[in-house]
């Protein structure tokens, strides 16, 4: 047995697709009902597998082994919401489950779908815009989901509630993947020092809920905080030399956070803090949050109300970047980018007109303006979005302490967009277009995720901290 390659039990087409993209990371066995002693987990293929019921999943998920499914159809996810209180929206590439040892819930990864959009622009030239989804490496990310042996993050302090109050979490790590290739007029490479080489890029991020069943006075209500954090990552520089520089990071958007859920009432849903708000050029860049409460915890007496602060005091190191709050409404969002070297905000890559004079050094040399160091490796990012939800959206029980917390479904929607930027002058260009020019390239990439879960459910699992 190759211990490089895990064993696996799979439910689905074994000649398929999906089976044949995994056969250089896992080992593959059909599944028979059970999982064998040495087998790691079991993967489903929604696009290919008989029906696996939902015993034989819990089955897997008390063991404390993997359960995993590509495309996962919605009787998947009713299931997986069923039977572990949390689910993605149906068809994602991969959802995987794994039992937390240290207390209850699951450490959860989500592989979502993602779309790569290019724009290339000249002194003499149209912009040319296209996309193109992304193919999604089920193979690399089952295996690392596999290998990993805790989830990432740990709550801030200022989060953990009270002891015996009805709080609960839930989470998901997000590995996305890209390759932007190299910079290229119509498909021929076009730098004198890229050439032909190409710069992938891997980023982790990290999407958590810290939910509160606020019990402790007389009008009971659930507050609920988005926490997403990680790093927009770059890979090795393909070139940083004067006559071209890049891939280097340009800018990215956590995009607008939206709700969803069965019942629609006029009134119910709030949105009552976020963090960061808009601002630049700071090794300090504060991400702040204090949300008060009164909780139903315990006391010297027994249990009875505590107040409590919610609190997030956290800082960016942004000294060559900005950030804008783009928040509207109950949906939050926000636009990170760099300030000097070339700022997309101001300059927009397509715009040939305005990101000329903003790129290339006002001298005899013409060269391409230096990029901030920041731009050159990982940007850290934090976001913090509150809401509350109470009555009408459900019906609380009647007496106090309020318990058990009302079941309440809920859909979260959210998603990332990473862009990144390449520039030579003539003396770096190698002339695909005919002639040596000026160009500059400014792909995205962006990805959209959906999780659902049931507040009360969530709650009554206690396992923030």
């Amino acid at each position: 047995m190759n211990p490089q390659r895990p064993p696996l039990s799979f439910a689905g087409d074994s000649s398929g697709p999906l089976a044949k993209q995994l056969a250089g990371h896992v080992q593959l066995a059909q599944f028979s009902g059970s999982l064998a002693t040495d087998q790691q987990g079991l993967l489903i293929d929604g696009q290919t597998a008989t029906t696996v019921g939902s015993s034989a999943m819990k089955q897997v998920l008390e063991s404390g082994r993997l359960l995993a499914i590509s495309r996962p159809t919605a009787d998947h996810t009713k299931t997986l919401l069923a039977l572990t209180g949390q689910a993605p929206g149906a068809n994602v590439p991969l959802i995987t489950y794994k039992k937390r040892a240290d207390k209850p819930g699951y450490h959860c990864v989500l592989v979502p779908d993602g779309t790569m959009k290019t724009c290339t622009a000249g002194e003499s030239e149209a912009a040319q815009v296209s996309s193109s989804p992304v193919d999604v490496q089920i193979g690399a990310h089952l295996a690392e989901a596999l290998g990993a042996s805790a989830p990432l993050g740990a709550a801030p302090p200022g989060l953990v509630p009270p002891l015996g109050s009805v709080c609960g979490y839930s989470s998901f790590q997000a590995p996305v993947s890209w390759d932007p290739g190299y910079p290229n007029i119509n498909g021929a490479w076009d730098d004198n020092t890229a050439q032909q080489n190409t710069q992938p890029i891997n980023n982790q991020y990290l999407t958590e809920f810290f939910v509160y069943w606020v019990n402790g006075g007389n009008a009971p209500y659930y507050l609920v905080i988005l926490r997403e954090t990680g790093s927009m990552a770059i890979g090795n520089v393909l070139a940083n030399v004067g006559s071209s520089r890049g891939w280097f990071q340009l800018m990215f958007q956590i995009e607008p956070n939206t709700l969803s859920y069965a019942n629609s009432p006029s009134s119910g849903v709030q949105m009552v803090a976020h963090a960061p708000q808009s601002g630049s050029n700071s090794t300090q860049l504060p991400v702040m949050m204090q949300v008060a409460m009164v909780l139903n915890a315990n006391t010297d007496q027994g249990t009875g109300s505590v107040p409590f602060t919610a609190t997030v005091q956290d800082f960016l190191n942004y000294p060559s970047w900005g950030i804008q709050d783009k928040t509207s409404g109950a949906g939050s969002s926000w636009l990170a980018y760099q300030t000097s070297g070339w700022n997309p905000v101001q300059y927009a890559p397509a715009n040939a007109s305005t990101w000329w004079v903003a790129v290339y050094a006002n001298d005899s040399t013409g060269d391409v303006n230096q990029m901030p160091d920041q731009s050159l490796g990982s940007v850290q990012f934090e976001a913090l979005t509150c809401w509350t939800f109470s009555p009408p959206l459900f019906e609380p029980p009647a007496t106090a302490p309020f318990l058990p917390p009302p079941s309440q479904g809920m859909g979260f929607a959210g998603g990332w967009t990473q862009w990144i930027g390449f520039v030579h002058n003539w003396a770096g260009c190698h002339g695909a277009a005919g002639g040596e020019h000026h160009h500059i390239w400014g792909p995205a990439c962006g990805w959209s995720w959906n999780w659902g879960f049931d507040l009360g459910a969530v709650a009554a699992q206690q396992n923030i901290g």
